[in-house]
Parts: C-alpha cells; structure tokens; sequence
C-alpha cells in the first residue's frame, strides 16, 4: 500500500466510524464497498486484512494510524 491509498483508506475508516450521518445511507454503503475492495483487491499486511474482513473498522484505523507500522510488504 502506498501513501495515498493508506490515507484514501483511513478517510474511509473514520467516514463509516462516523455513521451514515448527514451522507445519507447510499454514502455510507458506497463507502463500506470501497473498504471491502482493499480486503479483496489489495496487498495487505496481514492483521490490517484480518481487521477489515472482519469489519473490526476501529481496529484497523488505529493500526493504520502507529506510526511504527510498515505498510510496505517488502520487509
């Protein structure tokens, strides 16, 4: 995962951790399609993966927010 896609994915995170609000439900689902997308589509750290399979959303923005964490997969 790259910058980008580590913060595209934590707007996602806190976007559903924030509830279907003033979004509507339609927004809030598209949102939860695009979590689901990295769990099937990207090459995850395996405990991130683990997090977002299973929807453990919190779970998976406070491993994306420790700074010590290496997104990268090639170490």
């Amino acid at each position: 995962m790259n910058k980008i896609e580590t913060k595209q994915l934590k707007c996602a995170l806190r976007r559903i951790l924030d509830g279907v609000g003033a979004g509507g439900v339609d927004s809030y689902l598209e949102t939860v399609r695009q979590v689901d997308h990295y769990v099937k589509e990207k090459a995850l750290p395996k405990k991130l993966a683990h997090y977002l399979a299973r929807r453990s959303y919190l779970k998976a923005l406070e491993y994306l927010k420790d700074e010590a964490v290496d997104l990268s997969l090639d170490g």
